[in-house]
């Protein structure tokens, strides 16, 4: 999810975001006590050192677009970002 919130998903420059990225991650996954279910349409590939989307089924009409949802419990949430080339 940090990857999504520091990313042009277009070109993959690192945003000016990157510096609160992983504060609002951890912010978002704290609101959630139990152990939630996660849910994307990205494929992820995890390289050392960095994260890249290697496909992803859009939800929107953006050329780009990534997100999560997760739902536990009692909560449901959702991040959701598009990208133009």
């Amino acid at each position: 999810m940090t990857y999504i919130l520091s990313k042009d998903l277009a070109y993959e420059f690192t945003l000016s975001s990157k510096s609160i990225a992983s504060e609002l991650c951890d912010y978002f996954f704290d609101y959630f006590a139990d152990v939630p279910t996660y849910y994307t349409n990205a494929d992820v590939v995890v390289h050392s050192g960095y994260v890249e989307l290697s496909s992803w089924t859009p939800i929107s009409q953006a050329t780009f677009d990534a997100g999560l949802v997760v739902a536990g419990k009692k909560k449901i949430g959702m991040i959701w970002v598009e990208d133009e080339d």
